[in-house]
């Protein structure tokens, strides 16, 4: 009698132990106090919705011009129509990297209007983002379409230098809302450096909150600003 009951005594303490071991483990896997680490997706969500945040989309073309059989040579400026899905501001450089005044006139599907100058290749650039000296006025030199050629019209996606002063602006005047504008559930911070001199262009500081783990990259970007020049910067994105 007495062997059974000391048998069911060591039977409890087994199973007692048992279950203390697999309750131990249970709570090292999950441990519900334990701070749980921030996700590397939390960081690429991030920069997905600030690169996109930053980025415009413009056409631009290229186009040759022969100006020998002008009627009036001495014309300040000259007309071509304007082309299909060539919409928005016009901004104008020609082959000497210098910005001509050019402006399409009567609206997107207008005549273009190009300031003259001894050129025979300009760049041309469509979008409201970009910012022209002006369009001339006065033209009434048309251009016979044998006169010009229009290069392919190109579709291109660039990260706009206004638009990081613009979204820098939002944050210091009210990050709440622009998290809510982009969507973000995290928080953020960052720091713009030009990348060749490593001058601090802009920064964004939050205080991080104690014990928040903070992940953090450097990404370096090509930005075009509203005259079309292009320069390189590092962003060194952080988020918790």
């Amino acid at each position: 009698m007495k062997g059974r009951r000391a048998q069911g005594h060591v039977e409890m303490i087994i199973s007692f132990v048992i279950f203390v071991g697999f309750v131990t483990t249970l709570l090292i896997v999950l441990n519900p106090i334990k701070t749980r680490p921030i996700s590397g997706t939390l960081l690429d969500i991030t920069q997905d919705v600030l690169l996109d945040n930053w980025t415009i989309s413009y056409s631009t073309s290229s186009m040759v011009v022969d100006l020998n059989n002008l009627v009036t040579p001495t014309a300040n400026c000259f007309t071509i129509p304007n082309q299909p899905g060539r919409v928005g501001g016009l901004l104008v450089i020609d082959e000497f990297g210098v910005e001509r005044r050019a402006g399409v006139v009567g609206g997107a599907t207008g005549d273009i209007n190009i300031d003259k100058s001894g050129a025979k290749f300009y760049r041309l650039y469509f979008s409201n983002d970009f910012v022209s000296i002006g369009s001339p006025s006065g033209c009434s030199e048309f251009l016979s379409a044998d006169d010009y050629t229009f290069g392919a019209l190109v579709i291109q996606d660039d990260i706009f230098n206004k638009s990081l002063y613009d979204l820098n602006k939002s944050y210091d005047d009210d990050y709440i809302a622009l998290k809510d504008r982009l969507g973000l559930t995290n928080d953020f911070a960052f720091t713009i450096f030009d990348a060749d001199t490593k001058e601090i262009l802009l920064k964004g500081e939050r205080q991080v909150p104690p014990g928040a783990q903070v992940i953090a990259r450097n990404i370096p970007l090509l930005v075009i600003n509203e005259k079309t020049k292009r320069s390189s910067i590092i962003v060194n994105l952080r988020a918790w």
